[in-house]
């Protein structure tokens, strides 16, 4: 018989966005403190801590945001109000009287962003993404959290994406269309055919990374 059970959870975020959630509890759940588990694109629902923050007696809520496998609209002012929504039913239905939230991978740099938000007093926080799209936080109610864990994050969605992407592209319509002097693959750059090695040099990797900066902008 399993230590712990599982119960679906509907939660409906400020700008009245409804999402479903699973709360982990078990017998010696000591409803004092919860954990909340998400990822602003993957589902964390089932994630495997889970059980284990239930056995030791914490009830914990395993989430997936409004954007969960729909990266192209992800706006992390959005998952805010989701996230904001599972800290209410924590306190307001399984009266923790204290939140932890659990983010691992992408989810450490939204977990850590919700935390920073909530902090901070209506006046004091974002009143919208760079861009000039998503929710003025100044409106909208953003429980405080009281502690964070944070697991193999990276600092963030434009820091990854910058990383990865090819700065030898120069038609975005295109993707044949490469610039010799910042091909990666092109031998005068420093490329070798496997198995022999690639060396290349600080200068070349210098202005390859000024070109990743440049495309992503």
């Amino acid at each position: 018989q399993s230590e712990f059970k599982r119960q679906v959870v509907d939660l409906e975020a400020e700008d009245g966005k409804k999402l479903w959630a699973l709360l982990y509890t078990s017998s010696t759940s000591n409803p004092s403190v919860g954990v909340i588990n998400i990822h602003p694109r993957s589902d964390r629902r089932r994630d495997w801590r889970l059980p284990y923050f239930a056995k030791a007696g914490i009830p914990g809520l395993g989430m997936a945001s409004r954007h969960e496998k729909s990266s192209e609209n992800e706006r992390y002012e959005d998952i805010l109000l989701d996230l904001a929504a599972g800290v209410r039913y924590l306190k307001n239905k399984v009266d923790v009287e204290k939140v932890i939230l659990v983010g691992h991978s992408g989810g450490g740099s939204l977990v850590t962003f919700y935390a920073h938000q909530s902090s901070k007093r209506p006046g004091g926080r974002f009143s919208s993404t760079f861009t000039g799209h998503g929710p003025n936080l100044n409106k909208v109610d953003l429980p405080p959290v009281d502690l964070l864990v944070v697991s193999a994050s990276h600092f963030g969605n434009a820091y990854t994406f910058t990383r990865k992407i090819d700065p030898s592209l120069t038609d975005e319509e295109d993707p044949t269309s490469l610039d010799p002097f910042l091909d990666m693959y092109n031998p005068s750059n420093g490329f070798r055919e496997p198995p022999k090695s690639s060396k290349y040099s600080e200068e070349f990797l210098t202005r390859f990374e000024e070109g990743q900066q440049a495309r992503a902008r």
